[in-house]
């Protein structure tokens, strides 16, 4: 939601670059096509080199001193041929025919097209550069005023929303330098009376926006402090993001500014960057420093509660990272091989157990095949809500730093997918010799050991988000909720005929 905010906000530089492309469009004149001229050349026939139709041929941006050295030229040559008798050596010039004449003159003007582009610029004016912002409605045409003045509407959105989101922040600083100071406070008293809370104050988050400035200090003693500090940590966090999102916003409307200005002077031959671009240097959102204040504030704090030895451990730790360019190659390649062994095992697995009426051990299968088709389905939309660029990360509140994309998550589920369907076909077939009642059994105890691997493998905080939102949703009528445990507990009323099959999972064994 904050990031679509921010988009909305950025420099219209489409809009701009449309606008210019129209100014670009103005200063150039469409030629006529040759066949055109030969048609005009045609209708008047004239002498060779004095064609009125020639004469008034549109490439207005032709040099037209070449064409009238040209015509003097010929002009000359007739003269002298007309004063100088004609003796017995010049030789006989058969008189032209006046087609012949027209077909001269269409040569003429056709090896003068092929010399110059195809859009042809009109008569260079040397204009007068700009003198300042208030000169602009005389000094321009209406369409390069038109411009600036969106450029003007641009400016002052970008600038109204930049001080709005700036104030904010320093709004929001001030109470977590307050709440820092409180926590000190609360440290001190937690190191004289080690006041201790109950197991469950340990598992429940209070849900408060504002989690960083608790109100009193008696507020404070009541909380524990380790869970105030967890939560102070969570608010930096989630305060330094926002830093890094209006700074990336002043940065790259101010690139936008400045790049747009280039290409108006590349256009029009005119100082348009060098007079406009001092008005923006002039307004907050590239002026103000405020942004650099509150992140080196917020690094120190950062460093203090945190145990952090220098700017650079509190930057490398509060930084967000960068995952847009990041490449997922081998989980895509990892998945694709799971989902590849696991359909003809279960295809297989259907097609004996048919044959040989065995369809009564598929009906536990069933049960925990079905989980695994609902995780796959879920990273189906995850991957349609990247693309329609749906911020799911938000919604569901997991954390900017620590999340897996829709890649990362289908290698997960579909290495569950095959495992179910190997450990089916191998109870239809009985690979291993052994009794049908430990084929599920021995399944669900490999799923469990996967899930529950202590070690950080296969996506380790992904797998204990996941365990500890389970498990919290197990505990929910002691606890206060979260999202994240309502969702978890409505996929599982879904999987009604899953928890009935792991209720005669005993019986079979």
């Amino acid at each position: 939601k904050i990031e679509h905010l921010y988009d909305l906000r950025y420099i219209d530089y489409k809009g701009l670059k449309v606008k210019l492309e129209n100014i670009q469009q103005s200063q150039y004149v469409e030629p006529e096509s040759p066949t055109t001229y030969f048609s005009n050349v045609c209708e008047s026939p004239t002498t060779y080199g004095h064609s009125e139709s020639f004469q008034s041929f549109p490439f207005t941006s032709i040099k037209e001193e070449s064409i009238k050295e040209e015509d003097e030229n010929q002009t000359q040559l007739q003269n002298e041929s007309i004063k100088r008798k004609p003796t017995h050596s010049d030789p006989v010039r058969p008189s032209l025919s006046p087609l012949k004449i027209k077909i001269d003159n269409f040569r003429r003007a056709n090896s003068l097209l092929t010399k110059v582009p195809s859009r042809l610029r009109s008569k260079s004016i040397q204009r007068t550069p700009i003198i300042s912002l208030d000169t602009i409605k005389n000094q321009l045409r209406p369409d390069e005023v038109e411009f600036f003045e969106a450029l003007d509407i641009e400016l002052k959105k970008i600038n109204d929303f930049y001080e709005e989101k700036e104030s904010d922040a320093r709004e929001h600083f001030n109470r977590i330098n307050q709440s820092y100071e409180e926590l000190k406070a609360l440290k001190a008293a937690n190191q004289s009376n080690s006041p201790r809370s109950d197991w469950t104050s340990k598992l429940f988050k209070e849900r408060d926006n504002n989690i960083s400035s608790p109100s009193t200090n008696e507020t404070l003693f009541a909380i524990d402090y380790k869970d105030a500090r967890k939560r102070m940590k969570k608010a930096i966090f989630e305060f330094y993001r926002g830093i890094e999102m209006l700074k990336h916003y002043r940065n790259i409307n101010h690139a936008g500014f400045k790049k747009i200005l280039e290409k108006f002077d590349t256009v029009t031959k005119l100082n348009g960057s060098e007079t406009y671009l001092k008005k923006v240097n002039q307004t907050s959102f590239v002026k103000s420093k405020r942004v650099d204040v509150l992140m080196k504030d917020t690094e120190y704090i950062f460093n203090k509660l945190f145990g952090g030895s220098s700017r650079s451990y509190a930057k490398k730790k509060l930084k967000t990272p960068n995952r847009r360019h990041k490449t997922y190659y081998l989980p895509t390649i990892r998945s694709g091989i799971y989902i590849g062994l696991a359909a003809p095992s279960l295809y297989n697995a259907l097609k004996i157990a048919i044959a040989e009426n065995g369809t009564h051990e598929l009906q536990l299968y069933a049960g925990l095949i079905l989980p695994m088709i609902l995780l796959l389905l879920i990273g189906v939309i995850m991957y349609v809500w990247t693309k329609l660029r749906i911020n799911y990360k938000f919604i569901f509140e997991l954390n900017p730093r620590q999340n897996l994309d829709f890649r990362q998550y289908i290698e997960i589920t579909s290495f569950m997918l095959l495992l179910v369907c190997l450990a089916t076909y191998a109870d239809v077939t009985n690979l291993f010799s052994i009794q049908h009642p430990y084929y599920p059994l021995i399944l669900v105890i490999v799923i469990l050991a996967v899930v529950l691997c202590p070690f950080r493998i296969f996506y380790y905080s992904a797998r204990r988000w996941f365990v500890f939102g389970l498990g919290r949703m197990l505990i929910s009528p002691f606890i206060g909720i979260e999202f994240r445990e309502f969702i978890i507990a409505d996929h599982c009323n879904s999987l009604s005929y899953t928890f009935g099959a792991l209720q005669v999972l005993p019986c079979f064994a």
